[in-house]
């Protein structure tokens, strides 16, 4: 888990499967969440899937690293977690 917080912009998000992307600033990797990571921003699902082509959201966020169905053990994903909407 990273303590350091890190800041990207929304790429992509499936309202039907209830997860998205996001664009780390720092190292411009996609960094995956889940709906329920960002139900603090009051942001609703269809703002999310309308915003990837209308408009340049921008969101802080941790990143927990972990290792899952499309991971291998050098390259372990990333996902975004603590995310807060910055603008």
């Amino acid at each position: 888990l990273s303590g350091i917080k890190s800041t990207g912009i929304l790429k992509f998000f499936n309202d039907s499967k209830n997860f998205g992307f996001f664009v780390n600033e720092t190292d411009c990797e996609d960094v995956f969440f889940h709906f329920d990571d960002i139900k603090d921003t009051k942001l609703s699902k269809d703002f999310l899937w309308e915003a990837k082509n209308k408009y340049l959201v921008k969101f802080a966020f941790n990143i927990q690293m972990y290792y899952g169905k499309h991971s291998n053990d050098s390259a372990p994903s990333k996902k975004a977690i603590n995310v807060e909407l910055l603008g």
